[in-house]
């Protein structure tokens, strides 16, 4: 965004002459919250008839209906009208939804997440949550699925490690609910599995009692063989979760099936 407004300040550009295009680019920054008022002056200086208090006024007003207006991405493509174009290596965070384009922004504001890494977080945490229900045909007779891999890498002290543990948050919250209920099972397995079948009809059991299964999404510190085993129990496919990518490389050298499952 700093780069759109320079390019546009830099070359002196009024890209809100008409009423439209100023509403427009207003309701796409109110996606920025407080942050995108600054931005709408710096948009706004160049027209003949600006005002700080009408522009503040006009912002005030979009801010209190805009949900669903207008996306960053409306502005961008806006600003090309004009030869601004701020195509770079930048994660293109204008490509989401609006409502996730706004908590990205806002996770960057407040606690310092680096967008792409939240970004990237959220597509992978979103391919989990689809994971084999849903398929896209690329093309006619070839069809693809949601299966992604994020590899976080930045200095000491880059932050990457919490964007990642945002994205994924409420899968890993399923997760352990689902190890409480499979707890639960087990346990009363385990009273009821050497228990003759008289006793249990007479306690209400119709059935022999089966051992439950653990059916996780969310796995990390695997062997590939212990991977298997755990995806057979969710047909809907999974996230293999690692702290450090070194580790994950590390265990495909490990040809057993003793790795602890971590949730």
């Amino acid at each position: 965004m700093e780069k759109l407004v320079s390019a546009i300040e830099k070359n002196k550009l009024d890209v809100t002459k008409d009423y439209n295009d100023w509403r427009d680019v207003g309701f796409s920054l109110t996606c920025l919250g407080e942050k995108g008022r600054d931005y709408f002056h710096r948009f706004s200086q160049f027209y003949h008839g600006y005002t700080k208090e009408e522009c503040d006024l006009k912002f005030d007003n979009l801010l209190k209906t805009s949900k669903g207006k207008r996306t960053l991405d409306h502005l961008f493509l806006h600003c090309k009208k004009f030869g601004i174009n701020t195509s770079s290596n930048e994660f293109p965070v204008e490509s989401f939804p609006e409502d996730i384009q706004c908590i990205i922004q806002d996770l960057k504001n407040d606690l310092n997440f680096p967008t792409d890494y939240t970004g990237g977080a959220i597509l992978v945490a979103a391919a989990t949550a689809i994971g084999n229900t849903h398929v896209i045909e690329v093309k006619k007779g070839y069809v693809d699925h949601p299966i992604l891999w994020l590899a976080v890498v930045g200095p000491p002290g880059a932050n990457k490690t919490h964007p990642v543990s945002f994205a994924v948050a409420p899968i890993q919250e399923r997760d352990k609910r689902s190890y409480r209920i499979y707890k639960s099972d087990l346990e009363k397995y385990e009273i009821l599995k050497d228990t003759k079948t008289k006793d249990l009809l007479e306690a209400g059991e119709t059935e022999k009692p089966q051992k439950p299964k653990l059916k996780l999404t969310i796995v990390s510190d695997t062997t590939p063989e212990a991977l298997v085993g755990i995806m057979e129990l969710n047909p809907r496919g999974g996230l293999s979760y690692n702290d450090e990518l070194s580790g994950w490389v590390d265990r495909f050298n490990r040809y057993n099936s003793g790795g602890e499952v971590e949730l």
